[in-house]
C-alpha cells in the first residue's frame, strides 16, 4: 500500500509543472493533500512566473489548501508563527482524510515551514529549479530555505546532475539516470513512486 502525500507546489490550476505531472500519476492508490505556495517571486531572478489557469477538471488533489500562512517568512519569530499556521491547517485536513503519517513531497523550499509539523513520515525534496543560480543567492529567502531543506530531507530527487550536485550524494538520486525511465511524466512518475514506496 502506498504512503499519502502532502505535496507542496505552485498554485493547483496555474500553468503545469513537473510537480503537477508527478502528482497526477502518483495520485492513483494515494490520498493527496496539495499545499498551494503562489508566492514565489521573492526576488527579480526567480524562475516562478505566476501563470494562467489550466484546470481543465481533470484530476484534483483530494484537498487543495491555501494556507493563511506567510510563504517566504525569515525571522525567527515569524518562521516560528509559519510553522504553527502550516501545521495546524494541513493536520485539520489530514484528519478529515484519515491520513496518518504522509510522505511530505515538495518541489519549492518553503515548505521547510512544514517539516516536524504534521507528523510526517518522511521528507522528499523533488529539484528541478537551481535556486543557487539566482542573482544574491545568499540573501535569497528561497535559496536559504532550499539549503535548510537540504539538510531535512530524507530523499533529494534532482531532475539532472548539475542540480544533485549541490546535496548530499548518499541522500541524492539523479532522475536522469534510471535506465527504466523513456523521458514521459508516466515513467518518471513511476520511477519517483518506486523510491517513495522504499521510504514507506
Amino acid at each position: 500500500m502506498h504512503s499519502d502525500l502532502v505535496v507542496f507546489g505552485e498554485n493547483w490550476g496555474w500553468q503545469r509543472t513537473g510537480t503537477h505531472h508527478l502528482v497526477r500519476h502518483l495520485a492513483a492508490g494515494r490520498k493527496v493533500v496539495w499545499v498551494n505556495s503562489p508566492v514565489l517571486r521573492c526576488c527579480p531572478t526567480c524562475p516562478y512566473v505566476r501563470g494562467q489557469s489550466l484546470d481543465t477538471g481533470e484530476y484534483r488533489p483530494d484537498r487543495i489548501l491555501a494556507p493563511l500562512a506567510r510563504y517566504l517568512a525569515t525571522d525567527p519569530a515569524a518562521r516560528s508563527d509559519n510553522q504553527q499556521l502550516l501545521g495546524h491547517q494541513i493536520r485539520t485536513a489530514l484528519a478529515a482524510l484519515e491520513v496518518r503519517r504522509p510522505i511530505l513531497l515538495t518541489s519549492v523550499p518553503n515548505a521547510v515551514d512544514a517539516v516536524g509539523q504534521i507528523d510526517e513520515h518522511a521528507v522528499v525534496y523533488y529539484c528541478d529549479t537551481n535556486f543557487s543560480r539566482l542573482r544574491a543567492a545568499g540573501e535569497c529567502p528561497m535559496a536559504v530555505m532550499e539549503a535548510e531543506l537540504a539538510m531535512r530531507a530524507d530523499l533529494i530527487i534532482a531532475a539532472t546532475p548539475e542540480l544533485a550536485s549541490r546535496f548530499p550524494c548518499h541522500r541524492t538520486v539523479i532522475m536522469d539516470e534510471d535506465q527504466a525511465a523513456d523521458g514521459s511524466w508516466g515513467a518518471r512518475a513511476a520511477t519517483v513512486e518506486r523510491l517513495l514506496d522504499r521510504l514507506a
